[in-house]
């Protein structure tokens, strides 16, 4: 028994040296394992119980990074951010903390996302420009009042 966890240990340290990673990624991960070689259940809830132990894993921390990462990197709304972490595993109620208390302003971060685009759409007549600014914004999970906002202001700074 301490040597699978021992070996599953070892697996969830090799994953977590590309990025950090959530309980529930790293549960579905060494299940996976587990499966594998035969593993039992057990074994896989006390590696998960000591690299949780070990503070190495923890959707808190997970949470901050990964919006760090993703509010320099890629512009986008909140649901979808709120979606992407879900879908990596984040309990509800983390994603709600997180967000409380830390104010995310949309209209800022269309009007980034906007303004990186905004030469390609320039050439276009003002229906189209339109269209097609909305068209990006809305892919990046915007609602339609900040998209028309963020679209007005960049067509007065014109």
């Amino acid at each position: 028994m301490d040597t699978e966890v021992s070996r599953l240990l070892n697996f969830a340290y090799f994953y977590l040296r590309f990025r950090p990673r959530t309980e529930d990624e790293m549960k579905k991960y060494l299940d996976k394992k587990a499966k594998k070689f035969s593993y039992t259940e057990q074994s896989v809830n006390k590696a998960i119980m000591k690299l949780v132990d070990q503070k190495l894993i923890d959707d808190k921390e997970f949470m901050t990074w990964f919006m760090e990462i993703r509010s320099s990197s890629k512009k986008k709304s909140v649901a979808l951010l709120k979606n992407e972490l879900r879908v990596r595993g984040v309990p509800n109620e983390v994603i709600s903390f997180y967000f409380d208390e830390n104010m995310v302003d949309e209209y800022e971060a269309a009007i980034k996302a906007l303004r990186s685009q905004w030469r390609k759409f320039q050439n276009e007549n003002e229906k189209k420009r339109f269209q097609r600014s909305a068209n990006y914004l809305q892919r990046k999970g915007f609602n339609y009042g900040v998209i028309k906002r963020a679209i007005a202001d960049l067509e007065g700074k014109e």
